[in-house]
């Protein structure tokens, strides 16, 4: 009878876990906000603006919205690097979030306003917003991305991403994706 019970108790809290963790991928993916980014259509120039001291012919094929996207290969750059921790999974601008017990702290591009990771496996890209004004910070990471995956500002909208700002840097865009600015689900941003 206390194994019975005990399984009873066990299927309903793995049950709920799953159900919150559904509750919780599902806010993030379909994003709460969705309004259009009247007068938000230039990018900051891009000639130089996050010199990579490489120029490369190499390409390789993500997973999109609508299917494969041929781009640029941007994991053997020479600037881009592997989380050592987590295998798959690359840090293409700002720091890898901890330092190593030997001191280091791997970082891909130097980057204040933002940080761009990329896991491989799900083929997905998280960008995160680091600094106020928050639309130049995701203009600016927008234009490293087309840089350096050489897509257009309009093939950002088919990349597998989330577009995040930590509560810490302004909570009222902390709780989902506000989207890259071409997109049209994405977030007018100050």
């Amino acid at each position: 009878m206390k194994n019975r019970t005990l399984i009873i108790i066990a299927s309903i809290l793995l049950a709920l876990a799953v159900a919150i963790v559904l509750a919780v991928a599902f806010v993030l993916l379909t994003g709460s906000k969705s309004t259009e980014n009247p007068g938000d259509d230039q990018l900051i120039p891009t000639g130089g603006l996050f010199p990579s001291g490489f120029d490369t012919t190499e390409t390789t094929s993500i997973s999109s919205s609508e299917g494969e996207l041929v781009v640029n290969d941007f994991l053997h750059n020479g600037e881009t690097v592997a989380d050592p921790v987590n295998p798959g999974n690359y840090v293409l601008a700002g720091d890898i979030g901890y330092c190593l017990a030997d001191g280091t702290c791997p970082q891909g591009a130097d980057s204040e306003r933002f940080s761009i990771s990329f896991d491989q496996q799900k083929q997905f890209f998280t960008v995160i917003l680091l600094k106020e004004p928050l639309n130049e910070s995701r203009l600016a990471a927008e234009t490293f991305l087309i840089e350096r995956l050489g897509v257009s500002r309009e093939e950002l909208c088919l990349l597998n991403a989330y577009v995040g700002i930590p509560y810490w840097i302004n909570d009222r865009f902390a709780d989902g994706t506000v989207g890259f600015s071409a997109c049209p689900q994405s977030v007018k941003l100050p």
